[in-house]
């Protein structure tokens, strides 16, 4: 029996017949919070009849929707009758290569009430050489072989926009949630997925709770798009043929899926903190709240949010003027991060510990809308919101804010000048066009900004042009910015010493990867920058020229040289790198040097890093680095001139017990010093048991202090689970 509903085909299945497979058949169908968030809840009134409803075109692929009542059995073997009925996507291609794909791939794609079901069919000539290295669910999987479903629920067909799902043939799992989200698997939703190897090559299927998307109910077009990647032919193979430059545009549209009513009960997520550190004690209770309403709006709230990554990121010794950018996967925080404004303007990392906060992310329609707001230990408020609309494809407009306020005194000098207050707005333009099969983007940004105790209200003014090719060749982006003295983000990454400028930039690079084993591909990238402060002044002129090339699968070459003008310094630095294994998760290595002139005094800098795997379920990393500055007498920095050294050696190392648990370890050993000056030597150590399951308690032991230089004796302990 068959009946349309809502556009889509709906098919009641009888009772599974056992011993058939698609194969077989032959043929199988293709404080301000609160009101804000009022005002989000009035925004996704008027925009609720907007869900993509209206972007199809000839130009994309159209997938039938086809509704079942009877769900397949997620075991991997492909003999259920949903997969009879179920729209077959069977047309992958090799954009880079620009041909068919060496081996047949075919996925399969239907739904009910509750789940998205997708199956895949991957031929492979040698299973054999199959690569499957990863056995964590949520580790790094796109080294091994994989194959991916990406859904854009919305179909705003933008970067980074897309559900992916991905499967291996050993059944790990991995995925991607747009706009960033908790790691906790009954926070973020779950999702099931089984793989099965023969003789013919490798199967999956996979079930995908709708609840997991947080959209309302009815119908909508759904952007679909499925990647798969075969490394012992290095070849990735996309569907549809989004081209080189995996351009958005081009997805398949998955025509009037009915999602079900939104109806998902708010999600607790306790955790207990314990700590002893030399001998004193604390501990604290900490908990995040999630819910999502009935519009798709996700609404959060969070207490003491400040125990930070059980193993912390460790920034390389390699110079930088300005502060670099580090992750920051404090749930509350991760949790959709894609809505709120970029780094520049709003750093997360810049929020210490806090007392509490809330935020409001959502989409609606061809809006993302997105505010948060916490209030830190400082007596520090931090507010932020943003804004994205996409009146039509290609065409993106986004207006964010920023306001800090608080004690001047909680502002580090290095972020900007003691303020009580610190207001940015910005908005952005950006509008698309195709040429040639290629895309070209013009993008133009105003912002203001207001700093208490500041001359005036500071202004930002900038504009790009960016082409890319539709397949790998020469591309470019040309920059214009101004920006004035009062330009300041306190709360952002943009440090001070970058306001005050007429910046112009342009880079330009060539890119061609070859369809053989040698010399897979090469690129080429050239830039130039000059930006003058507003008396004329030289603020910095850079030149730079990178290549790289891999010479064999994982075998990669990488030299840069850049001549940098900025006063009172002119750098001149050549970078070489070579990386070995570079296609393998655990035992990747590389070693390069940069060696010149940075910051007026000759420079060297060199590192080594090598994966080890000697054992199943046993990882190592070993790190060294080495940097040497030579200051000449009458340097700025150091007068008497003399030879900073600086000595960097890290070593991890991780057992798995099992896939949801493991016991790792890190020695981090530092030397610096600079001649005539006593040498400083610090040694830290710690060691972790992380439990990260998939229902239940998540544990994380720590044994010493991540964040210390030195060892602590201190043994800290978190339990987080969800209600």
């Amino acid at each position: 029996m068959e009946c349309v509903c809502n556009g889509a085909r709906r098919v009641d299945i009888p009772v599974p017949e056992s011993g058939t497979s698609p194969e077989a058949q032959g043929s199988i169908a293709r404080d301000g919070l609160f009101v804000a968030s009022l005002a989000l809840i009035l925004v996704a009134t008027v925009a609720h009849a907007e869900r993509g409803l209206d972007t199809t075109s000839s130009d994309h692929p159209l997938i039938t929707a086809v509704h079942i009542t009877t769900p397949p059995v997620i075991d991997g073997v492909l003999d259920d009758e949903a997969w009879k009925v179920a729209a077959q996507l069977d047309d992958f291609y090799v954009p880079s290569l620009d041909r068919k794909p060496t081996e047949r791939t075919i996925l399969w794609l239907a739904y009910d009430d509750t789940c998205i079901y997708w199956a895949g069919r991957m031929y492979d000539s040698r299973p054999d050489q199959m690569r499957m290295e990863q056995t964590k669910r949520g580790g790094y999987v796109r080294n091994d072989d994989y194959i991916s479903i990406g859904f854009d629920i919305d179909n705003l067909h933008i970067g980074n926009g897309e559900y992916v799902f991905r499967m291996t043939p050993r059944g790990t799992q991995s995925d991607d949630v747009p706009d960033g989200g908790a790691e906790k698997v009954e926070w973020r939703g779950d999702w099931r997925g089984a793989a099965r190897i023969d003789s013919l090559g490798w199967t999956v299927e996979v079930a995908v709770p709708m609840r997991m998307f947080d959209r309302p109910g009815g119908p909508r077009i759904v952007g679909v798009s499925s990647a798969r990647w075969i490394p012992r032919i290095q070849e990735r193979i996309l569907w549809p043929n989004l081209g080189a430059t995996w351009d958005r545009t081009k997805l398949g549209d998955w025509m009037h899926v009915v999602f079900p009513p939104q109806r998902k009960p708010p999600k607790l997520m306790p955790y207990v903190v314990g700590e002893v550190t030399n001998g004193s004690h604390d501990g604290y209770f900490g908990a995040d709240l999630k819910w999502t309403t009935p519009h798709g709006l996700t609404l959060a709230a969070t207490a003491y949010p400040d125990f930070q990554n059980v193993q912390n990121e460790i920034l390389g010794l390699d110079f930088s003027y300005t502060e670099r950018l580090r992750g920051d996967n404090r749930p509350f925080f991760a949790e959709g991060a894609g809505y709120l404004p970029d780094a520049w303007m709003f750093y997360s990392n810049r929020v210490g510990e806090v007392y509490g906060g809330a935020k409001a992310v959502g989409d609606i329609g061809k809006h993302r809308l997105g505010i948060i707001e916490t209030y830190d230990r400082q007596e520090v408020n931090h507010l932020a919101g943003q804004w994205y609309w996409q009146p039509a494809d290609r065409f993106e407009i986004t207006n964010a804010f920023v306001w800090r306020h608080g004690p001047a005194a909680t502002v580090d000098s290095a972020y900007g000048p003691p303020a009580r207050d610190n207001f940015m707005v910005v908005s952005e333009v950006m509008k698309g066009h195709i040429v040639r099969g290629g895309t070209e983007t013009l993008r133009i940004q105003g912002g203001l900004a207001e700093t208490s105790g500041s001359s005036g209200t500071g202004w930002d003014l900038e504009a790009d042009w960016t082409r890319r090719p539709a397949n790998a060749d020469f591309g470019w982006t040309v920059q214009g910015r101004l920006l004035s003295a009062d330009f300041l983000t306190i709360d952002g990454l943009l440090a001070p010493e970058e306001a005050d400028q007429r910046d112009v930039s342009a880079s330009f690079g060539y890119e061609i990867e070859y369809d053989r084993r040698f010399l897979k591909w090469w690129d080429l990238w050239a830039e130039a920058q000059h930006a003058t402060r507003f008396d004329g002044r030289l603020y910095q002129r850079v030149f730079s020229l990178e290549g790289t090339v891999e010479l064999y699968p994982g075998v990669i070459l990488t030299g840069e040289i850049e001549d940098k003008n900025r006063p009172p310094y002119h750098d001149t630095t050549a970078t070489g790198m070579f990386g070995w294994l570079q296609d393998r998760l655990f035992t990747a290595g590389e070693t390069g040097v940069t060696y010149g002139k940075v910051e007026g005094a000759d420079y060297f800098l060199a590192w080594f890093n090598q994966g080890l795997h000697p054992l199943t379920p046993l990882t190592a990393l070993l790190r060294a680095e080495y940097r040497r500055h030579d200051f000449p007498m009458g340097h700025v920095k150091h007068p008497a001139g003399g030879i900073e050294q600086r000595y960097q050696l890290i070593g991890t190392v991780q057992y798995d017990l099992t896939t949801e648990r493991a016991v790792s370890g890190r020695i981090v050993y530092t030397r610096d010093g600079l001649s005539g000056c006593p040498t400083r030597q610090h040694l830290n150590g710690y060691a972790t048991f992380q439990q990260v399951v998939r229902r239940g308690m998540d544990l994380f032991l720590i044994i010493g202090d991540p964040s210390a230089d030195t060892w602590s004796g201190r043994v800290a302990l978190k339990a987080v689970f969800v209600l």
